[in-house]
């Protein structure tokens, strides 16, 4: 009879195990449905666990790629914003100098045009301490908390460029500096921009007279400077293309990662109906168990 009770025992208590085993099957299916995550967590596959850790890493390291590049073309806008203003200014200078350089114009007419080329003048050098939305000057190099340029036309910034990620192995230069754009004008004697339009004017203003070299002067800083703005444009080109990879290797990381996580609905709807009668029949057979009796013997 001793016997009879450990079989009994054993019997029920694998009952209960069964019920119990198929509960957790069921409730972790259930939990998956309502998720629509096939992993609810890293030991529920290993393997897929760590690559969907690597696959984030990744997206990630893209996003901060992408937020550069939105960096970088703002900044590279406000540049070019700038290079085009002091192109006008500089187009405008050069009708001047085309006029003046007439015989018609006599000397006092000459120091007349010379307030309107000293007002351009002054508009230069404004363009060339342009600061951006966080006081910066643009055109410093890297000295941005100082105006690139004084009152007398003298550089005081620095040659420093500045170079943002924007995708894994690129980067791109966010700014040039004033050296760059204002300074060392090709083929002008005038000095940089600022001077050049300068000497324009005070020839005409103090010795009524037009600087032999003006128009000269201004088209070589008008060439100079449509050269840079069209390096800028070479520069946005390079980031929208860069994007525009990141963005399909983030959407491809994007399946990648949904084919490792997300949740097959058919195969888990039909895996919760087979774990369900497994359920019932398990808790039938307990119940079957629990039936039994010494006196089923007897």
């Amino acid at each position: 009879m001793t016997s009879m009770r450990i079989s009994t025992s054993l019997m029920y208590q694998r009952g209960v195990n069964a019920i119990e085993s198929q509960q957790v099957k069921l409730s972790k299916t259930e939990q998956q449905l309502a998720t629509g995550e096939r992993l609810s967590s890293p030991a529920d596959d290993p393997f897929a666990s760590t690559r969907i850790v690597a696959l984030e890493e990744e997206k990630t390291l893209l996003d901060q790629y992408n937020r550069n590049s939105d960096y970088a073309m703002t900044r590279l806008q406000q540049e070019e914003t700038a290079l085009t203003s002091a192109i006008n200014a500089l187009q405008r200078l050069r009708e001047l100098a085309v006029q003046t350089a007439n015989g018609i114009y006599s000397a006092e007419d000459r120091r007349t045009v010379s307030e309107e080329a000293y007002q351009i003048r002054d508009g230069l050098l404004q363009v060339a301490n342009t600061t951006n939305e966080d006081g910066e000057y643009i055109f410093s190099g890297n000295r941005m908390d100082t105006p690139a340029y004084d009152n007398a036309y003298n550089y005081q910034g620095d040659q420093g460029q500045r170079f943002i990620q924007i995708g894994k192995s690129r980067q791109v230069e966010t700014a040039d500096s004033g050296y760059v754009v204002f300074e060392n004008v090709p083929g002008a004697v005038g000095g940089n921009v600022m001077q050049i339009a300068d000497s324009y004017a005070f020839e005409l203003d103090v010795n009524g007279v037009q600087d032999p070299n003006a128009l000269d002067d201004i088209d070589a800083a008008i060439n100079h400077l449509a050269t840079i703005r069209s390096r800028i444009g070479g520069r946005v080109n390079a980031i929208e293309s860069e994007k525009g990879a990141n963005d399909s290797f983030s959407e491809s990381i994007q399946k990648n990662k949904s084919t490792l996580k997300d949740l097959d609905y058919a195969e888990a709807i039909s895996r919760f109906n087979q774990e369900l009668a497994g359920l019932q029949a398990a808790q039938q057979s307990f119940i079957k168990i629990q039936n039994l009796s010494l006196f089923n013997y007897i």
